[in-house]
């Protein structure tokens, strides 16, 4: 009994040391959580994410399931940059889903699956942070008009409060420039409340700030806020300890930019030679290359097209890359392949589409210029399913489906371009210009005729039609043409739409509508439509090609009509000293060279010393004397106004400068025999004399067969004694040990 009590005894002072001992576990696991969540708490707030991630790790081993600590983790792992193993915690079996939906679609976001992205920011409740990771995603979808809105409701919660980081005002900027809503950024700006010193906080800030004067078209304005950039960039990396390429690698898209602005200012050669200098720095994964390599294939055109295509194979080289390590068979070069361009993923995914279709547009006209219509085509083709309405990949695409003989599937290509909603005109326009080369001189009169009625009746594309309907012998269809742009030329003027330039374009139609009456025979129709030119302008060009016209249809019948129009004439320069009976008595000159005699200034001197009014022979003579190059350009030069005489004069020295620079050296002495030996080089003449120096290398040539020059006689042995004091010349090996 009394070993049962002691047993009982001890079992309970056990009992109650186990408990005591889980008390002061429990002690100090609350001690060190609160330590832990203590450290964590002061490391968020200094932003110190490599300790957050220290202390969250040391919380979780603590206590694995803590929510808290594993969304720490998850934050700093998104801010230090370990994508994989943020999304790997995100989606880990022990995390709640619910609570790390934001945080999961970031991962995504980085990750470059945007879509699944977005369906999870959309999940979540709109608070600024969701609110912001989804403008950001629409802005990489392409959705520009969402994202800007979903940016204007952000910054209705601000209520005029400042924004609370720079990235967040650098991508609220973007997304109104990219919606084409830049006219309203300095509104939003003053909203925000921000600074010029907040604008130039980042580089980033400070190159979309100047993007928002270029998308305005103030130009200069630009180049300076780009300076302004590139300053912020250079002080901003400096602190990185980089070196002078890497940061130039970096700044890349700033110097691309400035080159753009380089050609609007009107300076295209120096924007070309910054855009190479661009090509020479950036990196090979960097889409600034893809706009560099585009914008340097603008600039040159039809020059050096070769290179350019060669410089647009790179942005598929890494694409090729991976399928060849892949495992995949790498295709050939674009240059000779028909395939043409394929942007690679790398590429493709940052490009907005229709900065894709332009890429790819560039590149088919390239390719188009270097012979390549196939690929031409292709690449079109994916220009227009990158961006449906792009009128010069289609008009691309026609060109280069004719070049190879299917005409019939460039024209079609066009109508079917303008019924998918592409621009009309242009499609019009295109298909005018296809047909003319195709010599389907009334399809293009179709295509140029379906304009609307305030395109097909200006001028030049009233001319072009008609001259196209009587290429067809359609004279019909034409005359019709002339009717309809006559009465909307008309109308237009009598219900007071035109402006002052708007009459002049009503004249210059009237003009080629006329000239087409009165190759028609059709006087009357011309005679009417002269007259009203001269009724509603004022110019003297187009007045006096109207009365020309009305001179030439009725001035033989009506001689007043002439004298009429010819005193509303504006006078000629020079007219008023040329004597006009003296021109009527003169000959022409004959082809021999005799020179011009007036009729008759040798028949009857007597008569001219008698009757004044009639011009005497020395001043018939004088008149009609022969005059010299520089006098008659001096007789030029005094009939044009003041002002184009300088000019005329100068250009005309310089002719004349060229043409003694062209002119060759005549020989002094011609009369002798030419030289036989004129088509040998000089070297080889018989009378040519040798310099010093290949005199002295003649002495040292060795001629005839091998071994038969002079030999040094040093080197023959032959004849040399034989000393025979001296053993033979054995050579030294080691002596061998005697056993």
């Amino acid at each position: 009994r009394r070993q049962k009590t002691l047993r009982a005894r001890s079992g309970a002072r056990t009992m109650a040391d186990m408990t005591e001992v889980e008390e002061v576990e429990e002690v100090d696991l609350e001690r060190k959580l609160a330590g832990g969540f203590h450290k964590l708490s002061s490391a968020i707030s200094k932003h110190q994410h490599k300790k957050v991630l220290k202390h969250a790790n040391e919380l979780l081993e603590l206590v694995p399931e803590d929510e808290t600590a594993r969304h720490c983790k998850l934050v700093a792992l998104i801010h230090l940059g370990k994508l994989e193993e943020a999304h790997e915690l995100a989606n880990g079996a022990k995390t709640r889903r619910t609570l790390l939906k934001k945080e999961r679609a970031y991962c995504y976001y980085r990750n470059g699956d945007l879509g699944k992205a977005l369906g999870m920011a959309e999940a979540c409740e709109d608070t600024e942070g969701v609110m912001e990771l989804k403008g950001q995603l629409l802005y990489r979808l392409g959705r520009r008009e969402e994202s800007k809105d979903v940016y204007e409701r952000l910054l209705q919660s601000h209520k005029r409060g400042r924004v609370k980081t720079a990235d967040l005002l650098g991508n609220i900027i973007a997304s109104y420039i990219s919606a084409g809503s830049a006219g309203d950024v300095p509104s939003v700006l003053k909203q925000v409340g921000a600074s010029k010193s907040s604008l130039e906080e980042t580089p980033e800030i400070a190159y979309n700030n100047a993007c928002v004067s270029l998308s305005l078209g103030k130009y200069a304005e630009a180049m300076d806020l780009l300076q302004v950039a590139e300053r912020v960039g250079y002080e901003s990396l400096f602190e990185d300890d980089l070196t002078e390429e890497e940061t130039k690698e970096e700044l890349a898209h700033v110097f691309a930019q400035k080159a753009f602005v380089l050609e609007r200012l009107g300076r295209p050669k120096e924007s070309q030679e910054q855009t190479a200098q661009v090509l020479k720095c950036v990196s090979q994964d960097d889409v600034t290359l893809a706009i560099a390599t585009n914008n340097l294939a603008a600039l040159r055109g039809s020059a050096n097209v070769h290179d350019s295509l060669k410089r647009f194979d790179k942005l598929q080289a890494l694409r090729a890359e991976s399928e060849k390590s892949s495992g995949k068979v790498r295709r050939k070069n674009s240059l000779g392949d028909a395939t043409g361009l394929v942007l690679s993923q790398d590429f493709a995914g940052l490009l907005q589409p229709e900065e894709s279709s332009c890429v790819l547009s560039n590149y088919a006209a390239c390719a188009l210029l270097a012979g390549r219509p196939e690929a031409a085509e292709r690449t079109a083709e994916r220009a227009l399913e990158a961006c449906s309405g792009r009128p010069d990949a289609a008009a691309t695409m026609a060109l280069a489906l004719a070049r190879q003989g299917r005409e019939d599937e460039a024209l079609s290509s066009l109508d079917e371009f303008r019924e998918r909603g592409g621009d009309p005109e242009a499609a019009a326009v295109a298909k005018c210009e296809i047909a003319v080369l195709c010599s389907k001189w009334k399809q293009a009169a179709n295509a140029l005729l379906s304009l609307p009625e305030d395109k097909r009746h200006q001028p030049a594309a009233i001319a072009t039609a008609l001259w196209l309907l009587e290429r067809s012998g359609d004279k019909s269809r034409a005359s019709s043409a002339v009717d309809a742009c006559a009465s909307w030329w008309d109308s237009q003027a009598s219900s007071g739409a035109l402006s002052e330039g708007g009459f002049a374009s009503y004249a210059r139609a009237l003009k080629i509508c006329g000239q087409f009456r009165f190759r028609s025979k059709d006087p009357d129709g011309a005679a009417a439509l002269y007259q009203k030119v001269l009724d509603r302008t004022d110019d003297p060009q187009l007045r006096s090609e109207a009365m020309a016209g009305l001179v030439q249809l009725h001035g033989v019948s009506d001689a007043s009509l002439a004298d009429r129009y010819e005193s509303e004439m504006p006078p000629v320069p020079g007219l008023e000293e040329l004597d006009v009976e003296l021109l009527e008595q003169a000959t022409v000159r004959s082809a021999r060279g005799s020179q011009p005699r007036p009729q008759g200034a040798m028949a009857a001197p007597s008569a001219a010393k008698d009757d004044p009014a009639k011009p005497s022979s020395a001043a018939q003579d004088e008149v009609y004397a022969t005059k010299s190059k520089a006098q008659r350009r001096r007789e030029f030069l005094r009939t044009l106004p003041e002002e184009r005489q300088e000019y005329v004069a100068a250009r005309q020295k310089e002719q004349r400068r060229k043409k003694a620079k062209r002119k060759a050296k005549q020989p002094a002495d011609c009369a002798g025999e030419p030289d036989p030996e004129r088509w040998i080089p000089k070297r080889d003449r018989s009378g040519y004399k040798k310099t010093r120096r290949e005199k002295k290398l003649a002495k040292s040539v060795v001629k005839g067969s091998q071994g038969a020059g002079k030999v040094n006689e040093m080197l023959d042995k032959s004849q040399a004694p034989v000393d025979t004091t001296r053993g033979p010349n054995l050579p030294n090996l080691p002596r061998r040990r005697k056993r």
